[in-house]
């Protein structure tokens, strides 16, 4: 939903090892857009936990205006819609996961972009 090219994903659409993905294998470090993503699904699993609110958009760009979002020139917006979007597919992976038998592997399709439509790392010098 997001567009992102180097997040968990993405990574292993481009021949990462799960492994490799604590940033310590063959490829080296995570991709700095990895480490955003990653920040970003941390809150999408704190989202509502214990009956709490749901965090707004204002509130998600808040706590993610670290140094994490300082790397980047440019992060595309996570609007109330765009959070909808991912909160909906999300419940509908975990049903679809819940649902599953154990006995037959979930397969999931993930295509990795050419270009991230989530950020743009800024370059330094």
């Amino acid at each position: 939903i997001l567009g992102a090219r180097d997040g968990f994903f993405g990574l292993i659409a481009a021949g990462w090892d799960i492994d490799e993905t604590s940033g310590k294998g063959k490829h080296g470090a995570i991709p700095a857009e990895g480490i955003l993503v990653e920040h970003i699904v941390g809150l999408f699993d704190r989202d509502g936990v214990g009956g709490a609110a749901r965090f707004t958009a204002e509130e998600m760009h808040e706590l993610l205006s670290s140094d994490v979002t300082s790397r980047f020139s440019h992060i595309a917006p996570l609007t109330d819609e765009v959070i909808g979007a991912i909160r909906t597919e999300r419940e509908r992976l975990f049903d679809l996961w819940a649902s599953a038998p154990a006995e037959q592997p979930l397969e999931l399709v993930f295509t990795r972009p050419d270009v991230s439509s989530l950020s743009t790392v800024v370059i330094e010098s």
